[in-house]
């Protein structure tokens, strides 16, 4: 059904988000969204759910660390035990990404312990901290892995890599929203009105060019303030301004909104 209305209306564009499994529509405006909406209902016979898009939260650790996870369980008549020494150092918050590295010293008695050690890292850090959150911008350098054969299986492994894990989650986390850049075309007797608009939706407003006939705003809004632009804006300039949005960075939630945030 979205592929006919896309092939109809090339404004239409949908995509899937892997992190948020939704299914984002996007269009010339909340109306242009809202008519395509009735279309699916009455056209096609479709159920719809929809609202505004989940936004993808990040975690970050509060600062660099060293630790040691340890697993040493009796399983059964078995005994386990492992350890593994890593450091988690922090990255840039414009780069969502994670590292995972072993160290080229590393000797492990079993050759499928680095690659579970590695594999653990990434699905821990992927399930997140106190807000269960992804959690992103962080090297990851393993130093040692420890075990014997005897006594040491990948679970083993698998449980000193998220013991560490906990520990670091525990020595504490930062929860982080993603922040668009906004490029606003508007008259000169619109600017004004519309920085006091952006103001309130905790904008930061950066360079202001002059175009003929017209000025150039550019700023970043955290993502979660800018679902009903597309709507209020045309009301703030009378209809006379544009803009369009990209993504910037992340930057941290503030304590007073953090309450009323529904994380993934």
């Amino acid at each position: 059904c979205l592929l006919k209305i896309s092939k109809e209306d090339p404004t239409i564009v949908y995509h899937k988000n892997q992190a948020t499994d939704q299914l984002i529509l996007s269009g010339m405006g909340e109306l242009h969204l809202e008519i395509n909406i009735n279309r699916l209902q009455t056209e096609f016979g479709l159920k719809v759910n929809y609202g505004e898009p989940m936004i993808n939260y990040r975690e970050r650790f509060n600062y660099d660390m060293e630790i040691t996870g340890k697993f040493d369980k009796q399983l059964g008549t078995q005994q386990l035990n492992a350890e593994v020494d890593f450091i988690l150092t922090t990255s840039d918050q414009n780069k969502d990404n994670v590292n995972i590295e072993l160290n080229n010293r590393i000797q492990t008695a079993v050759a499928s312990w680095e690659k579970q050690a590695v594999q653990t890292f990434s699905d821990g850090l992927k399930h997140g901290g106190k807000w269960l959150c992804p959690i992103n911008f962080v090297n990851v350098e393993i130093r040692a892995i420890r075990g014997d054969r005897g006594h040491t299986t990948d679970g083993a492994i698998a449980g000193a890599v998220l013991d560490g894990l906990r520990q670091a989650v525990e020595r504490g986390t930062t929860l982080l929203e993603p922040v668009m850049t906004l490029d606003i075309f508007t008259p000169e007797a619109m600017l004004e009105p519309i920085k006091n608009y952006l103001l309130c939706h905790r904008g930061v407003i950066g360079d202001i060019c002059s175009l003929p006939n017209s000025k150039h705003l550019s700023c970043q809004v955290p993502l979660s303030d800018t679902f009903k632009l597309g709507k209020e804006l045309p009301q703030v300039s009378s209809g006379r301004a544009a803009f369009t949005m990209r993504p910037h960075s992340y930057q941290p939630v503030p304590e007073y909104l953090i309450e009323n945030i529904k994380t993934l």
